[in-house]
């Protein structure tokens, strides 16, 4: 069986288990953890409501028009078949009735674009209808009727113009549609998540183990190694496919150099095993997670904890800290992927609804995680002056001119950055003199008042930035 084939297909029954999702519920599209979302009515709108906007309301008319044409006595009239148009009408109506009853996502912008891809399929039926409802419209409007003698009908020319006005017609709708939509749909050089699984894959050090959980990760890790051919010396392990009771019988076989102390990664079944019991059968390699650990599994809250490496997480023992945590954590920044790697972010390519703008949001998120972290360790040993640097170094680059101007238009920035980042400069001004403090204080106030308008409660900060204090600074007063 191929590595990471999904589901079990050793059997007709678990062929057809996987055939019909039933792991997530019947044709459903997520698991019951994740899954739900707004009542049907509400999803049929919002599927017309984006379908309509997506075409720009264009071939809409021409929809109803062919829809109304199929049905009615215009299909004889032209030689249509009724019963044809008919049975298509059905299964584009049956489509997109099924589809919504059973699509358990929210319309939060990526699961909503998730099933906008999906949604093509019953666009394609639209523009059929459409087809059939620019002919009819057309032809009606150039019936042209010029009485001879004998009554007769003159149709010289009639059926080329008319051929020729429907030709433009699709013509115009279609170079519009390309015209208007170009640029947002032009990827041909978008590699941002394969950059970002290589970043990932490439700060890997010999012959690690490679925990991965949640889509991204998984996919963009996997992809580079199992068809770019690329570190193929790691093993990676999803945490979601390890949980099905069919993976380790399946792909044992994939992982010579892993220990699977178990049948099955879960919590409470017989025969299974939990993360701690797994991280401690393979303590002779070092190991790494992607993503979060598996909700309800608690065994590894006593004795094993994480720091951040790169994109990722290292795992180690509790109390094991490296012995230079500086030179760990500069490793850990130099891993983690950047806006130099994948490129400037593109808002027009890259809106809500895609992966790509997860990506950004993932290299943000995981940037002011490993501030949080060294800045931590920085007041825990004292206010080390090598962690204090780099914790400032790392918010230099969170709080720039491109990364700000992108993450503030997508309102991620909470009110907490700005006020841990407020802290570091503060603290890192204090030790230091002339324009290099003064820039550093400058910065501290800029980013508490931006905390202020949004947790404008906090008297105590407030106090400082309207007399321009530093806290950490002997409150010195700044004009």
């Amino acid at each position: 069986m191929p590595k990471d084939t999904w589901g079990d297909q050793r059997t007709i029954s678990g062929f057809m288990t996987h055939l019909l999702r039933k792991e997530y519920g019947t044709f459903q599209l997520a698991a019951s953890e994740i899954g739900g979302g707004p009542g049907f009515f509400h999803k049929l709108a919002k599927y017309a409501s984006v379908s309509s906007r997506e075409f720009f309301y264009l071939p809409i008319p021409f929809f109803l028009a062919g829809v109304l044409a199929s049905l009615g006595s215009f299909a004889s009239r032209y030689g249509w078949k009724r019963t044809g148009l008919f049975w298509i009408l059905i299964g584009y109506v049956s489509y997109i009735v099924v589809f919504l009853a059973l699509s358990n996502l929210s319309f939060e912008p990526l699961f909503l674009g998730v099933q906008k891809r999906l949604w093509m399929q019953g666009s394609l039926c639209m523009l059929f209808f459409a087809g059939i409802g620019l002919n009819l419209i057309t032809s009606e409007l150039l019936q042209v009727k010029i009485n001879r003698r004998d009554g007769s009908v003159k149709t010289q020319y009639l059926s080329m113009i008319q051929r020729s006005i429907k030709a433009i017609s699709v013509f115009a709708l279609a170079s519009a549609l390309l015209v208007l939509n170009f640029r947002k749909v032009d990827h041909h050089r978008n590699n941002v998540v394969e950059i970002y699984g290589k970043r990932i894959l490439d700060s890997m050090p010999d012959q690690a183990i490679l925990l991965v959980n949640g889509d991204l990760n998984n996919n963009a890790v996997k992809y580079m190694q199992q068809c770019e051919e690329f570190r193929q010396d790691l093993d990676i392990l999803g945490m979601q496919q390890m949980s099905w009771p069919w993976w380790v019988a399946m792909h044992r076989h994939h992982y010579p150099n892993i220990t699977l102390p178990g049948n099955r990664y879960h919590v409470g079944i017989p025969g299974s095993f939990n993360m701690k019991q797994f991280l401690d059968a393979n303590t002779d390699r070092p190991i790494f997670m992607c993503g979060q650990w598996k909700y309800g599994d608690a065994s590894v809250k006593d004795v094993y904890e994480t720091l951040p490496y790169g994109a990722c997480e290292k795992i180690i023992k509790k109390d094991t800290l490296p012995d230079d945590l500086t030179e760990y954590f500069s490793r850990s920044w130099k891993a983690l992927p950047k806006m130099e790697d994948t490129g400037p972010y593109n808002s027009r390519l890259y809106g809500n609804e895609t992966w790509e703008n997860m990506v950004y949001r993932d290299m943000w998120n995981r940037m002011v995680h490993l501030s949080s972290v060294v800045s931590f360790y920085s007041f825990e040993n004292k206010e080390d002056t090598k962690l204090l640097n780099l914790s400032k170094r790392i918010f230099d680059y969170i709080f720039s001119r491109d990364m700000f101007s992108l993450l503030k238009s997508k309102n991620v920035y909470r009110s907490s950055d700005y006020r841990a980042g407020g802290i570091i400069y503060g603290k890192w001004a204090a030790g230091k003199k002339g324009y290099s403090k003064a820039e550093a204080e400058k910065t501290m106030i800029r980013l508490w008042e931006k905390y202020l308008k949004l947790e404008p409660e906090d008297s105590e900060l407030e106090n400082f930035v309207k007399y321009k204090i530093n806290p950490d600074g002997h409150m010195q007063h700044h004009q």
